[in-house]
């Protein structure tokens, strides 16, 4: 069984319109190991945002090929890429994107639910995974009455629920203040830790990079190591 959580192989994204083409990406290479902490970085507008949406399937590249779990997304429809998701991928975004009119318990258990474990089953998952991020106290709040921080360790247990082998993040502390930050970082970095899944992270945040194994820049349409 390999090793490799999440690959791409050549992959090249341009955007056209009737008299310019911007090319994004150029024949990118990216490995991610199971359990590995990996940073991106780079300059607004380099592609980060472009490259998360191509790895998970929510966007196609102009050429190349991104595997996830070991399964090829090229030639998939929505349905089969959106099952591959589910299956393979976690999310965690700079915004909590939960759902406002249910309770922290019920948005975890949201992917199980779509992928269609049992209620009972869901809803046990749903508190162990909130008591893993220090909310088993606050399952049955909703987000209006959660803090920044408490929304976003919601969304990191979301993003758990379904036993990913990876999970993206897009600035997952860029929407929070230096000490509720630096609290998340410490419950990513414990997670990472203890459940051996590996997370991929766009950040703006140096300090933040700095505590992943690995920083890559991405630049020129190309990704670098640090």
């Amino acid at each position: 069984m390999s090793n490799l959580v999440l690959q791409a192989s050549n992959l090249s994204r341009h955007f056209s319109d009737a008299e310019h083409r911007l090319d994004i990406l150029n024949d990118l290479e990216l490995s991610v190991a199971r359990g590995e902490c990996l940073a991106i970085i780079g300059s607004s507008g380099s592609g980060k945002s472009t490259l998360l949406h191509l790895l998970a399937g929510l966007d196609k590249p102009d050429g190349g090929e991104v595997r996830v779990g070991g399964e090829g997304l090229n030639g998939l429809n929505e349905a089969q890429r959106a099952d591959i998701r589910n299956r393979h991928l976690g999310f965690v975004f700079q915004f909590h994107h939960l759902l406002p009119e249910f309770s922290a318990l019920e948005n975890v258990a949201v992917p199980m639910l779509l992928a269609n474990r049992p209620i009972s089953e869901a809803r046990a998952r749903s508190f162990e995974l909130l008591k893993q991020v220090g909310l088993e106290q606050r399952a049955s709040h909703r987000p209006a009455k959660l803090s920044g921080g408490e929304r976003q360790r919601v969304a990191i247990a979301r993003a758990l629920a379904n036993e990913p082998g990876c999970v993206l993040m897009d600035e997952p502390t860029g929407n929070l203040d230096p000490q509720t930050a630096q609290e998340v970082e410490e419950y990513l970095e414990k997670l990472n830790q203890q459940l051996g899944i590996a997370f991929v992270m766009v950040t703006h945040d140096h300090q933040l990079a700095g505590r992943m194994d690995r920083t890559l820049l991405l630049k020129n349409g190309q990704l670098q190591a640090v």
